[in-house]
């Protein structure tokens, strides 16, 4: 099996990541934001982190129009066209023993994000 050497990382609203990228795994799921003031509009945001080969079909998933089950949106069924945002692209370099783990760590440093705790 060969490993990809491409990662590519971008934000996506919650509500389209469990709507309409539900197949992605949550291992993939590399951190969140909340965007709003806390009481009326508050979205948040996940981060997903996806090999190159993978995330093409992601963004495909994302920009489809659901006509059997519209996504909500604040009031209305969510439009065609919705991409992931702020992609970023990571080319792994050879020889990294644990390329997931290495990109993983790349993007949690470029999104500013905490890294997760481990449990004792």
């Amino acid at each position: 099996m060969t490993v990809s050497r491409t990662y590519i990382a971008s934000v996506v609203p919650r509500f389209i990541r469990t709507s309409r990228l539900a197949y992605i795994p949550m291992k993939n799921v590399i951190g969140s934001r909340v965007v709003g003031d806390g009481k009326n509009s508050t979205i948040i945001y996940d981060i997903i982190m996806l090999p190159e080969s993978e995330f093409a079909r992601a963004r495909m998933h994302a920009g489809m129009q659901h006509i059997i089950a519209p996504t909500p949106h604040i009031g209305e069924t969510m439009p065609v066209g919705t991409v992931p945002s702020d992609v970023k692209r990571l080319d792994v370099p050879d020889g990294e023993p644990d390329p997931e783990a290495y990109a993983r760590a790349y993007f949690v440093k470029a999104y500013r994000m905490e890294p997760h705790c481990k449990r004792a």
